[in-house]
């Protein structure tokens, strides 16, 4: 008897279905009828009672509409029902989500110089499932107004951050490097956190992603990565160090190729790494800490920086504390003594950066140095700091 309820009421939830999938396709056509028949007043009625319906049923009807739109768009141009009609269409298909359309509707984008539907377009493909083609046609036209604000040319901002927020939601991870891009170029303050907060969004490795840019993107690109490294309060000290200590790796590895003028910017590059990275006591970057002081004591010698970044470098050499680094500072005191030895100036900001940094390193290679640097004629001051810091060393 049980068996028997089963199998009327499994055979009645099938004929409910399929009546309620015959109503929904008989109700579907009714509509897409209407509209194929009516005069634009009509259509723009009987999209407006299709909306009334839930579910994603009327999609065909949106591609039908859509269609319509698209294909008498310049005839109808001035027609504000047509205006209304065209914009009534771009909002329900994004409403219901309806991917198929997605085509026709940036064809129209392409096509239309009117902001207010171009920005209803791609505030409605923000809500679809686009196909992997129509998402980089997305990309490849914010790629382009980008290009467009680098060369001074016009460009509509409210496109601009209508399309970040779009790309935000679509989530995908082949937008990274042109979001990054349009944060980059400081459209407004506005744009630039939309597009950092889009970034987030993605579905794709955050720290990965911003150090490929480091790796194969523009000069001014690898700048703007190490200011949101350094400025993300939600990335932790792990992710920044990686991606600073490449933000360094890069700045080290092109200086001898770069034009003069990227050598500038590298330089930028590496001394806002290093500044930043020194905090972390990041030790991987113990073989970059040494050649970046290295390169800092150059330039200081060329006059293109100042001994204020030779402290910064030698603070940098301290933080790693490791063999390598104490190795380095303590071949550099020696320099420093024998110039002292034999007369000449010594800047005691930077003997002292040198003797702080053997200090807190602590490591034995130092002694003989620190130990000579006290029966030197330095202030008292260095010679105080000299002594602190062979208190700290374990005898040679």
């Amino acid at each position: 008897m049980r068996a028997k309820k089963l199998c009327v009421l499994s055979a009645f939830l099938f004929i409910s279905a399929v009546l309620y999938s015959q109503d929904s396709g008989s109700m579907l056509n009714a509509y897409m009828k209407s509209f194929a028949r009516g005069s634009l007043s009509t259509k723009i009625q009987v999209l407006q009672d299709s909306a009334k319906i839930t579910g994603n049923d009327m999609c065909p009807l949106y591609l039908q509409a859509a269609r319509f739109v698209k294909d008498n768009y310049f005839t109808l141009y001035d027609d504000s029902a047509a205006g209304e009609l065209a914009l009534l269409t771009v909002r329900l298909a994004g409403l219901k989500g309806c991917g198929d359309t997605a085509g026709i509707l940036w064809s129209l984008f392409e096509e239309s110089d009117q902001l207010q539907l171009k920005t209803e377009i791609i505030s409605s493909l923000g809500s679809m499932d686009l196909s992997p083609s129509i998402a980089d046609k997305l990309n490849s036209w914010l790629k382009g107004i980008n290009e467009k604000k680098r060369k001074g040319e016009e460009y509509q901002e409210q496109l601009v951050m209508e399309m970040v927020n779009a790309l935000g939601k679509l989530g995908r991870s082949s937008s990274f490097s042109v979001l990054f891009s349009t944060g980059a170029l400081k459209y407004s303050a506005e744009i630039t956190e939309k597009a950092v907060a889009a970034l987030k969004k993605l579905d794709a490795d955050y720290t990965g992603s911003l150090i490929a840019i480091l790796t194969n993107g523009r000069i001014e690109d690898k700048r703007a990565v190490l200011e949101l490294a350094a400025k993300d309060p939600d990335m932790d000290d792990e992710s920044k160090g990686r991606v600073l200590k490449a933000a360094l790796e890069e700045s080290l590895k092109n200086i001898d190729s770069a034009t003069d003028n990227d050598k500038q910017l590298l330089r930028e590059l590496r001394l806002g790494a290093v500044k930043e990275l020194t905090p972390l006591h990041w030790s991987a970057a113990g073989d970059l800490a040494v050649k970046n002081f290295d390169v800092t004591l150059e330039e200081v010698e060329s006059g293109l920086v100042t001994k204020t970044r030779l402290v910064e470098a030698l603070n940098f050499l301290g933080s790693v504390k490791n063999h390598e680094s104490a190795v380095r500072l303590s071949a550099y005191l020696e320099v420093l003594n024998s110039r002292k030895e034999s007369g000449q100036p010594v800047n005691t900001k930077v003997v002292t950066a040198v003797i702080n940094n053997l200090s807190a390193i602590g490591d034995k290679t130092a002694f003989d140095n620190l130990l000579y640097a006290g029966y030197l004629d330095y202030p008292a001051s260095v010679k105080q700091a000299a002594r602190e810091a062979l208190n700290n060393l374990k005898s040679p």
